[in-house]
């Protein structure tokens, strides 16, 4: 088994995505006192109590699942790579586009950064991505783009 390692050093996309709480319908034994109360089942009876499955709602607490961006266009980094003081946190990089630096666990450079390169990304970045900052704005309530270091293994 192997761990990859990716370091990314230019603009980003960061929105809040702690866990939110919702209603859920599915169907389970009613019984609270029954182990499979709370747990999906396709049985038309319960299996350990015999009850009728019953459609109930229960609250699912989950952070939002997004899909809807084009991952050729910006990458979701998946909210288990990043570290446990930024689990509320979706975090986009660009995919394409020649932003940014990508470094792996084998490269070895120096490279200056300065204020003003680090503008110009960030502007040029905020250009080229407007309707996919835009989407992730309406599907988490706020987005802000950043410049950073990006660093998470997989």
């Amino acid at each position: 088994m192997s761990v990859s390692f990716q370091v990314y050093v230019g603009p980003y996309i960061e929105a809040p995505n702690p866990k939110r709480t919702s209603p859920r319908s599915i169907r389970c034994c009613p019984n609270k006192s029954c182990s499979k109360n709370k747990k999906e089942s396709g049985d038309e009876f319960c299996p350990k109590c015999g009850q009728k499955i019953q459609i109930i709602t229960i609250q699912s607490v989950k952070r939002i699942d997004f899909q809807a961006l084009d991952e050729d266009r910006l990458f979701h980094i998946h909210p288990d790579w990043l570290p446990p003081q930024h689990e509320d946190t979706a975090i986009f990089q660009p995919n394409q586009g020649h932003f940014g630096h990508h470094f792996d666990r084998d490269d070895a450079r120096i490279m200056a950064i300065t204020a003003s390169m680090m503008d110009e990304e960030i502007s040029r970045f905020q250009r080229h991505f407007v309707k996919d900052i835009d989407e992730v704005k309406a599907a988490f309530g706020d987005a802000t783009v950043k410049w950073g270091v990006l660093a998470y293994s997989y």
